[in-house]
């Protein structure tokens, strides 16, 4: 129960007394006390009727949303890469899940790589499936022998990051010494936007004598990035292993199509020791951020999760879905015309559907498109995603009225034009889409639900709070509430 009445009152007293001290100077108390005391009443009354009336509708509305939940054909469709969920209201039904990646080969299903490859902050790690697109690896697989790195003492051996084998390549770097490593690659054909990225790891806790540098070029722009250890992309690894690794990366996008790709790394050691330097999986690949790490020479042509019998979910007139997704990538790294798809529901001949994404020509911007008849309605929120951060996404409906809800907040809402459920497409794409794998999410999923009805703001941050607490701890409120009603209802 809010309690913020109380301190509305306190505030209307403070400035009644303020008022009433200064009129008091030099005038007559009793007849100025008899008005003051009066008003006073006239604020407590009306204050009172206020609490009152709100407590009678918050009543109300908790009322509401335990008929919703407790009605019997209500059913939440789950798809959950960590385990069903333990939530028994609503009533819950799995969803038939297919999940297909060609990286099955390359990425074991325990690959410490692609498992870890989510946020920095552990807190913000939320876990779940990780949904990539196409991405190729232009750098040569016989980069290392060709340009003789030998000669420099480097040596190679099968990497301790990654649960399969690969090489690491190791140099080690004399005091006052510099190293370089060059990258020269064909592009790929009308492109112009690429990322070069590696990673590395060292014989020391600390170096910050080491300078270390990446750049990319096409011969004409460049482009360079310099890393300080505690500022380049983490990722995890197993302490048993005893080490950290670095991931730098720096990104482009050409003014024309690129002829080659140049890239390097160029590491200057200003200590007076040497200095070690360990590279696995060097990258030049198509987009304006990191994948996750392929190896050279080979390309991925991504993961795609889709769900069949989907014309549950706009049968009924009243509806909701959610999912909670984490990106590789801000809004800033998006390449104009390769917009994220979360949520893909469209027909072959594209005149019927929903979706639900991250429009790459608007700053990244979360929209839902809904396509009835090939007449098209937008409903256009003003949340750009940030790289690495979590995001709680709903989409609820009641006829043709609908809501984007994002991190619990209804961020707009609108009349929205919505095809029925025999005119859809019977599969629906979660985080990808059957058009093209450039568009897919590139980002990690956990928690796709569906609802069978128009679910309350209240019973949706409930949600949210049973599915990532440590991340959205603001919702404990509203979860404990519904658990409490649920009980006395019991």
């Amino acid at each position: 129960m809010r309690f913020n009445w109380i301190a509305e009152l306190l505030i209307a007293f403070s400035i009644l007394f303020f008022t009433f001290c200064q009129s008091a100077w030099g005038k007559n108390l009793t007849t100025l006390c008899i008005r003051y005391f009066s008003i006073g009443m006239i604020f407590l009354a009306v204050a009172v009727i206020i609490h009152f009336r709100d407590s009678i509708l918050y009543k109300d509305n908790l009322a509401k949303d335990m008929a919703t939940i407790a009605r019997t054909e209500i059913k939440k469709y789950t798809v959950s890469s960590q385990h069903s969920t333990k939530t028994k209201t609503p009533k819950s039904e799995p969803l038939s899940l297919h999940y297909e990646t060609t990286d099955k080969t390359v990425y074991p299903k325990k690959s410490i790589i692609k498992s870890s490859y989510t946020s920095k902050n552990k807190k913000n790690r939320m876990g779940g499936l990780i949904i990539e697109g196409k991405r190729i690896n232009l750098v040569q697989s016989n980069w290392f022998k060709d340009q003789n790195y030998n000669s420099l003492g480097a040596v190679t051996k099968n990497s301790r990051i990654a649960s399969f084998a690969i090489p690491e390549y190791i140099f080690r770097v004399k005091a006052h010494e510099k190293l370089n490593i060059d990258f020269n690659v064909p592009p790929l054909a009308k492109r112009n936007d690429y990322t070069f990225s590696f990673l590395y790891y060292t014989n020391k806790r600390d170096f910050p004598h080491v300078k270390l540098e990446s750049t990319i070029s096409d011969g004409n722009e460049k482009v360079s990035n310099i890393f300080l250890y505690k500022n380049d992309d983490i990722f995890s690894i197993p302490k048993s292993e005893g080490i950290i690794v670095y991931r730098p990366f720096v990104s482009h996008e050409f003014s024309s199509q690129p002829q080659r790709i140049i890239a390097n790394i160029n590491l200057e050691n200003t200590s007076r020791d040497d200095f070690i330097f360990i590279l696995c999986f060097p990258m030049i690949e198509q987009g304006l951020f990191p994948s996750s790490p392929i190896i050279p020479s080979t390309s991925r042509d991504g993961e795609t999760v889709s769900w069949g019998g989907a014309n549950k979910i706009f049968n009924r007139e009243k509806g909701t879905l959610s999912f909670f997704f984490q990106p590789y990538w801000g809004a800033n790294d998006l390449t104009n015309g390769i917009s994220p798809q979360l949520f893909y529901w469209v027909t072959d001949d594209f005149k019927n559907g929903i979706k639900i994404f991250a429009d790459s020509n608007d700053n990244g911007k979360i929209k839902v498109e809904s396509i009835s008849d090939g007449f098209k309605s937008y409903i256009v929120s003003e949340i750009s995603p940030l790289k690495g951060e979590a995001y709680s996404v709903a989409l609820r409906w009641d006829n043709n009225l609908a809501d984007l809800i994002i991190n619990g907040k209804n961020v707009y809402s609108a009349k929205l034009v919505r095809p029925s459920g025999n005119q859809l497409s019977t599969t629906v794409y979660i985080g990808s889409s059957p058009i093209s794998k450039e568009n897919s999410a590139f980002a990690v999923f956990r928690q796709f639900n569906v609802y069978s009805d128009w679910l309350s703001d209240r019973i949706i941050k409930s949600e949210i709070y049973k599915t990532l607490p440590q991340i959205f701890p603001e919702f404990e409120e509203y979860a404990k509430e519904l658990s409490k009603a649920q009980k006395k209802n019991q």
